[in-house]
């Protein structure tokens, strides 16, 4: 092979390197632009991201009072229901005022009509309650009607008045397996169910204890004394008093007031000296604090009873 052939196979090496070298270059610079694209849309897409992240934060303060405000709707709605669910309850019980429910008394085979319940009702009250005739707008048993067991009675009375005194007069049907309890909503039902635990222990104290309308009453009879031709009388109201000290503690408070009247009394004059004897003998038996342990002590030729009322009331509503 003599030069020439050598030059010419060179020249055509360095044609052929010199055009896979152009290729790779303009492959290059594709990649690069196509690069250079990619990263041009990216810094877009991250300033419109930097931007709406931009509005988002400016929207947050917007949003926290928004929600600030709808956290304080939710609660006036909440304490508007609450009220308007009171309120309803309230109503409801007032309309059951005169109502009373009869639990344990046998019931006819084949049922019963109405008129026949109310005279089951009114024949209960004189034989057992030993009460004065009393009128019943109507009386009905409630639930469907179950062979193994007694449908409660619920009697609505004419007068208030007569329905306090069947309620007063229940305690003599206990043994019977008949129970009269009031007439009340699911809500206040409630309510009861859970002072029933209060109910007891109250009772284990020797306390005659009752079951009101929102809540538990305690009341207590103790010898009096004519006051001026008056009444003297101390009504507590305890809110969740639920150990015997607290008891005891409002027992020890009304005690010194009463001992307090009665030396101003003695000291006024108000008293003649053949009273004051049995003034002194009467005041460790006017103590309430005595009541609680002892009960009621009745004693003649006094006129007029001490009165000691606490109303017991639990916490949830």
């Amino acid at each position: 092979m003599d030069l020439e052939d050598v030059k010419v196979l060179l020249e055509a090496q360095d044609k052929t390197f010199k055009t896979a070298l152009d290729i790779i270059v303009e492959q290059l610079k594709s990649r690069i632009q196509h690069s250079e694209e990619t990263i041009t849309d990216l810094v877009k897409s991250l300033e419109f991201t930097q931007a709406e992240v931009k509005e988002l934060q400016n929207e947050v303060p917007v949003l926290k009072t928004s929600n600030n405000d709808n956290k304080t709707t939710i609660e006036i709605m909440k304490s508007q229901i609450e009220e308007l669910e009171r309120r309803t309850n309230y109503q409801e019980d007032y309309n059951r005022r005169n109502n009373l429910r009869f639990t344990g008394i046998q019931e006819q085979p084949g049922g019963e009509s109405w008129e026949e319940t109310a005279q089951i009702v009114t024949k209960l009250l004189e034989d057992k309650l030993q009460v004065p005739t009393m009128k019943l707008e109507r009386a009905h048993r409630i639930g469907q009607a179950n062979p193994s067991r007694q449908r409660t009675i619920v009697a609505r009375f004419e007068k208030f008045g007569d329905r306090e005194t069947v309620l007063r007069n229940a305690r003599k049907l206990k043994g019977s397996g008949i129970y009269i309890n009031e007439d009340l909503c699911q809500a206040s039902q409630e309510i009861r169910n859970k002072q029933l635990p209060l109910l007891k222990e109250a009772r284990n104290l020797r306390l005659p204890v009752t079951s009101r309308r929102g809540g538990l009453v305690v009341t207590s009879q103790c010898p009096g004394v004519l006051v001026g031709g008056g009444r003297l009388a101390v009504v507590l109201e305890l809110k969740g008093a639920e150990t015997f000290l607290q008891l005891l503690l409002w027992a020890l408070v009304s005690g010194l007031l009463l001992v307090l009247r009665l030396c101003l009394l003695l000291l006024l004059g108000w008293m003649q000296w053949p009273c004051l004897l049995l003034v002194l003998g009467q005041v460790l038996q006017l103590h309430p604090f005595v009541a609680v342990l002892m009960g009621p002590q009745p004693m003649s030729g006094l006129l007029v009873t001490f009165e000691w009322v606490a109303v017991l009331c639990s916490d949830n509503q």
